[in-house]
């Protein structure tokens, strides 16, 4: 698969997430405003309905990017209902300029589908952020959170050549259990494709472009599985990385080469931030 090889050869990992089988909220605004959970009290299930609404102020890493004084704010893509966790106004409160979804004043531009599924695919989604990158000149912090691999899992996909079974002694899969798996087994793999189609255009651009992507959590499929302790904290791991293109990598290169002889002082900011070199004012997803 491309991401697994690219994963070699670029800054990667897995990332604990907070949640299984739900959660992404949650974990977009962890990761846009750098706050853990952990840090609230209990009572606090939702951020995005909870306290951003009625805050005055949401400060958030998309922010770092914007420039009022050229009108370079950050825009977000979703192809879903902008109101799912409140997002269209929780995204004003960020800072986000422009929130392309299916619905509302900016609806994404490219809606397609694959086979059966009812969601909008990656490379719809991709496409659709895409073009408005190729708009503007200048750079910002682009959002895209996808909506091709969300539950449920009804065998979407046609000629799908996936077929997962039960090992080590473990109990047989259940039919709904099978079908859901090998029906996000195939939908990963239309990501992986469109994952890498997307880059290769990006890497075509006169501009420097950082990405940053993640999976926010793992479907809640795995029935056998989750029945074993052991198996806790995998459910729990989603793939990452982190990938520049050319541009970005040279400057970042040149940066580098006229700060080699000089105490630079890194600010404590997420891993991101630093090796897009935010002087450089690239792009930024999170997908």
């Amino acid at each position: 698969p491309f991401i697994s090889n690219l994963k070699k050869h670029t800054d990667s990992g897995l990332m604990l997430s907070s949640g299984y089988g739900g959660g992404t909220a949650n974990l977009e605004y962890m990761s846009l405003t750098g706050l853990s959970m952990a840090n609230f009290d209990p009572s606090m299930t939702s951020p995005y309905q909870q306290l951003v609404p009625n805050a005055q102020w949401s400060p958030t890493i998309n922010q770092y990017w914007d420039d009022s004084r050229n009108s370079i704010k950050s825009i977000a893509f979703h192809p879903y209902e902008p109101s799912m966790y409140l997002r269209a106004t929780n995204y004003k409160k960020f800072g986000f300029s422009k929130f392309y979804a299916l619905q509302g004043p900016d609806v994404i531009a490219h809606r397609d589908v694959i086979d059966k599924s009812p969601y909008v695919s990656d490379a719809s989604a991709y496409k659709s952020a895409l073009e408005k990158i190729k708009e503007h000149k200048q750079p910002r912090f682009v959002q895209i959170v996808t909506m091709q691999n969300h539950m449920p899992y009804r065998d979407w996909y046609a000629n799908n050549e996936f077929e997962v079974s039960s090992k080590d002694g473990a109990a047989d899969l259940g039919d709904d259990e099978k079908t859901s798996i090998e029906t996000y087994a195939k939908g990963v793999q239309h990501t992986d494709e469109a994952t890498q189609a997307f880059l290769k255009s990006l890497d075509k651009l006169n501009k420097p472009i950082t990405v940053m992507f993640y999976g926010d959590h793992l479907p809640g499929i795995y029935g056998t599985a989750s029945s074993d302790e052991k198996n806790s904290l995998s459910l729990h791991l989603t793939d990452y990385f982190i990938w520049s293109n050319k541009v970005a990598l040279e400057r970042k290169e040149r940066s580098e080469k006229k700060s080699s002889n000089k105490n630079v002082e890194h600010s404590n900011t997420s891993k991101d931030v630093d090796r897009t070199n935010k002087y450089s004012s690239p792009n930024f997803f999170i997908s």
